[in-house]
């Protein structure tokens, strides 16, 4: 199970809570980043200047790259030493594959960043927000790299926060299984949504010409999201460096937008109540795997089996379902019932003092989830019916990743959950092709579709 801030400090959810502390997670993703938009807004008294901070410093770096004539002079290699940042602060918020700090931005990275920065000035548009653009004009460059650069930032004002909650609440600072010092991080700078989709909604009013208007909409579709999603980015930027009249309206539109951090009591990542949900519900519907005491390389494929029998068991008929969906009544992410299954296998593992690795990837999320012992290993994979590829994930991705531990077929699971019938030709499809397979003799991961499909009341109906 991730273990949080809280529980090294020996403290309540709730005492962070009301300390507008997050309470982060060590080692694992919690697909949170530090939003610098939020800054305008924060009222923690350690980052009241928290924006103007951020603002002078990419100020600086502006006014440094445009006294430069060539790439490599002194002016040049000022800047890129002002953009080039080693890792984040170690707060825990755990979107780096390899740990907790973040990803950095290296000396490559910042002359890519800088070169686009230099051609920008260039052509008339100096403001320190445009280094919030660079995520949809950078490839490798997300949200999770701006935060890394806001951390190092207010580096001081991270450090000055976390020392005067520590004292507040009268514990020492934690620490990682490293030693290092974590680092508190305000809840209310917080985002979960790819600075992007900040602009999914503005239109661009200022491409008089037809032409310029027609090649920005052929690029951008109905939303600033699908440019990092369709890999356009260059061709974006050029257009916005071409026509500087574009950048400028987009950033003075961006400026003027209110800024809204991570809505913790809607919780739509789930993120804070996937680890308090799935024990819960292992204590309330125990499940007796005394019998696999001495789990072997044959039985270990039993012991998933009837977890993920009893996960569905939870969705389908003792309401897990309805935490499937947040307090909006949106569909939470994919990634929520991963997590989901993840701490519910992990309680039951516990309470059967059952020795067994239990692993879930908490970087890229390309495998679900993973219990081994020894050399045997199973390895199952979770989607929503939706997913645009639900067949695929079966006859691809799932073999990819088995390949990958050395795992057979027969000791990886594929589970569905059936949030809709709009997709059971699917799943039927998926089914024909074990069919096929059986026919031949060969074997298939084993398939368990899970009825996720809230049905209206009887009164509706």
């Amino acid at each position: 199970m991730p273990i949080r801030i809280s529980s090294i400090m020996g403290v309540s959810r709730l005492v962070l809570k009301e300390k507008g502390v997050y309470d982060s997670m060590i080692d694992f993703d919690s697909k949170l980043h530090i939003d610098p938009a939020t800054l305008k807004n924060c009222t923690i008294p350690e980052f009241l200047n928290g924006q103007a901070r951020v603002a002078n410093y990419f100020n600086d770096v502006l006014t440094i790259i445009s006294h430069s004539s060539t790439i490599g002079d002194v002016f040049w290699r000022t800047a890129h030493k002002k953009l080039t940042f080693g890792e984040g602060l170690n707060s825990g918020l755990g979107y780096s594959k390899n740990g907790t700090h973040g990803s950095g931005i290296g000396p490559k990275m910042a002359s890519q960043i800088l070169t686009t920065v230099s051609q920008v000035v260039s052509a008339g548009v100096s403001d320190p927000k445009l280094f919030e653009l660079v995520p949809i004009l950078e490839e490798n460059v997300g949200s999770d790299r701006i935060s890394d650069m806001i951390s190092i930032i207010l580096k001081d004002e991270f450090l000055a926060f976390t020392d005067r909650i520590a004292k507040e609440l009268k514990v020492k600072i934690p620490t990682d299984d490293r030693g290092m010092q974590i680092v508190f991080i305000p809840r209310s700078i917080l985002n979960d949504l790819p600075i992007s989709s900040q602009w999914e909604d503005v239109n661009i009013a200022a491409a008089h010409n037809e032409s310029v208007r027609g090649s920005l909409n052929s690029i951008i579709g109905k939303s600033w999201k699908k440019v990092a999603i369709e890999n356009k980015k260059n061709d974006l930027k050029g257009l916005l460096i071409k026509h500087p009249e574009l950048l400028k309206e987009l950033l003075a539109k961006y400026k003027s937008r209110s800024s809204i951090a991570y809505n913790f009591a809607i919780d739509h990542l789930g993120i804070t109540v996937f680890d308090i949900i799935g024990p819960e519900a292992a204590l309330d519907f125990p499940l007796d795997l005394k019998k696999y005491n001495e789990v072997t390389s044959l039985s270990i494929r039993n012991v998933v089996y009837e977890i993920t029998m009893q996960f569905k068991n939870l969705i389908e008929n003792n309401g897990l379902v309805n935490h499937l969906y947040d307090g909006a009544n949106k569909l939470r992410p994919e990634r929520f019932p991963q997590l989901l299954f993840y701490s519910i296998a992990d309680s039951y593992c516990i309470a059967n003092n059952l020795d067994l690795n239990r692993e879930i990837n908490g970087g890229s999320g390309a495998l679900d989830f993973k219990i081994s012992r020894g050399l045997a290993k199973v390895n199952l994979e979770i989607k929503y019916s939706s997913n645009p590829k639900l067949v695929e994930g079966f006859t691809k991705q799932l073999k990819v990743y088995n390949d990958a531990e050395r795992i057979d077929d027969l000791n990886s699971v594929y589970l569905i959950l059936r949030i809709n019938d709009r997709m059971d030709h699917k799943i039927r499809e998926i089914q024909e092709i074990i069919a096929e397979r059986a026919k031949l003799k060969v074997d298939s991961p084993k398939l368990v579709v899970v009825d996720a499909y809230i049905k209206p009341s009887a009164s509706l109906r």
